[in-house]
């Protein structure tokens, strides 16, 4: 039987699919360039400067052998009474500034009658919070750092006395001055610790420690530093 010649080129067509291999490449994937390395942590030393998203202060503490984490002091200071009013407020934690602020600030009207709080919760406008004036405890931790001591919490509790070391004391504000703050004055300083109704416990920053292990009156007026955790 004869073909036509259109028969003849279907034919040779489907001869040649049969015999032939699929030569289509398969797709490249795209090559995709590594991301960058992760932003190490920032580490600080007592004595350096934290400014990072708006918040300044000199570096004081340190919460973990990394020096990632820790306490910083504000670089300026007010002088502001404790209280106007005469009441029990129920901060009179000696290791939690933080928890006795918040009291305060919980208070009907407090801006008006908590002075010293007042001016440390101004630190914390817009986005910038954590800011507090630091409990008893907390204060000690400063005045050391301040008196050249330590720099590691050891999660111990208490006032620990030692020699003034004005070496110590003046270098430490210089770390102040050259970030642009006001040197810590030898000076009693409000700590956020009540000690009843009419008497909150100020801090002696001449010798470190108590006046004579008891409070100030709340209507005294004394100095203010505000602390901060990072």
């Amino acid at each position: 039987m004869k073909m036509n010649f259109l028969s003849m080129l279907l034919l040779a067509g489907a001869l040649a699919a049969c015999s032939g291999s699929d030569t289509t490449e398969p797709p490249v994937e795209p090559v995709i360039p590594p991301g960058p390395d992760p932003t190490p942590e920032q580490t600080y030393q007592v004595g350096d400067l934290y400014d990072r998203d708006g918040v300044q202060g000199v570096v004081y503490l340190l919460t973990d052998d990394r020096g990632t984490h820790g306490m910083m002091v504000s670089l300026t200071e007010s002088e502001r009474p404790w209280s106007v009013e005469t009441v029990e407020t129920g901060a009179n934690l000696l290791d939690n500034g933080k928890y006795n602020c918040t009291l305060i600030r919980n208070r009907e009207n407090w801006g008006a009658k908590y002075p010293a709080f007042k001016w440390c919760n101004d630190f914390n406008a817009g986005r910038y919070g954590g800011w507090y004036i630091p409990s008893l405890y907390e204060m000690n931790d400063l005045y050391i750092a301040f008196n050249g001591g330590g720099g590691i919490s050891n999660e111990t509790s208490g006032i620990s006395p030692c020699a003034v070391d004005a070496e110590a004391q003046a270098r430490f504000n210089k770390y102040l001055t050259d970030a642009g703050g006001t040197p810590l004055s030898q000076a009693d300083y409000w700590t956020s610790t009540e000690y009843g109704a009419g008497f909150a416990y100020p801090y002696d920053f001449v010798w470190g420690g108590m006046d004579d292990g008891y409070g100030g009156s709340k209507a005294d007026i004394y100095k203010v530093r505000a602390v901060r955790g990072f």
